[in-house]
């Protein structure tokens, strides 16, 4: 009995462990997994809605100098059905943020891919005026 959920069948794990470029998985699941963007706009993409962030435990190891990791486990839910969207537990390093990014981050308000995602925006347009803030450590490359 093959077991199907929303209608798809689910792709063959063996596989997808062995093919690391995604090319032989199935949508949606390709779609979802196989990118180089964060996660929460790809899944804000796929489900048409803001996603917010729900915090069901957090531990933090920073040290005086405002290194160290954020441990999370969380639920991202629909701004608008209300609905889960996706279930996950995250490690983020800490010491490649911002100071600013790095307080977001602690505040725990947004998804890790929304603050992302503006740290990004932040980024392209101290590139066109040519300074950037804070640019020591960023959170992304």
């Amino acid at each position: 009995m093959r077991r199907v959920r929303l209608g798809r069948p689910r792709p063959d794990v063996t596989r997808l462990a062995i093919d690391l470029d995604g090319d032989g998985m199935p949508e949606p699941y390709r779609e979802l997994l196989v990118h180089d963007q964060d996660m929460t706009s790809t899944l804000e993409k796929h489900h048409g809605e803001s996603l917010e962030l729900c915090r069901l435990e957090t531990r933090n190891s920073e040290n005086r100098r405002g290194d160290g990791a954020l441990w999370r486990h969380v639920l991202l839910v629909g701004t608008r059905s209300g609905e889960i969207r996706e279930a996950g537990a995250i490690r983020i390093d800490l010491r490649y943020f911002s100071s600013a990014a790095r307080w977001e981050v602690l505040q725990g308000l947004k998804p890790l891919g929304a603050i992302l995602a503006e740290a990004r925006a932040h980024r392209r347009r101290a590139a066109r005026h040519g300074s950037f803030p804070g640019s020591e450590r960023t959170p992304c490359s």
